[in-house]
């Protein structure tokens, strides 16, 4: 009975384990490109052999990257988030069945911010969604601050 309580035991460490990968890590910055003017940069550095999917996705596939910037009254959002192309491919997905953008190694996304105000940082979150050719990591949520460097 010992023996069933200590595989059992490890068994479950081992699958929450799995669960809890972080195969993508993030890293932000906010530049300030004029007086009144700030891009934050959000990238993404992806695992060998995963994917992140695209903001753009039809319904009916895997969760979009979605990324919101916390509302603040001395500043203004411009626009809507930008996606750089490098390491996207567009292809048909076999898990689901339909053909998606995703990136692969590295994904880079751009927000433009307008301020009357000096910045020196902008906080917010990002939903993403990673999976590799025969499994997918359950949605996650980040949250970010994104600071100026000095």
């Amino acid at each position: 009975m010992k023996y069933i309580i200590t595989f059992f035991t490890v068994a479950l460490f081992s699958f929450l384990g799995q669960a809890q990968k972080e195969v993508v890590k993030w890293e932000t910055e906010l530049i300030k490109l004029d007086d009144k003017q700030y891009k934050i940069v959000l990238t993404a550095h992806i695992e060998e052999n995963w994917f992140l999917y695209s903001q753009y996705l039809d319904e009916g596939g895997p969760i979009p990257t979605t990324i919101e910037v916390e509302e603040q009254s001395h500043y203004s959002v411009d626009g809507k988030t930008e996606e750089m192309q490098e390491n996207s491919v567009e292809m048909m997905d076999e898990m689901f069945g339909m053909k998606l953008k995703k990136y692969k190694k590295k994904a880079t996304f751009v927000q433009k911010i307008s301020s009357e105000k000096d910045l020196s940082e902008i906080k917010g979150s990002i939903e993403f969604m990673t999976c590799d050719d025969s499994r997918c990591l359950p949605p996650k949520v980040i949250y970010f601050t994104a600071s100026v460097r000095q």
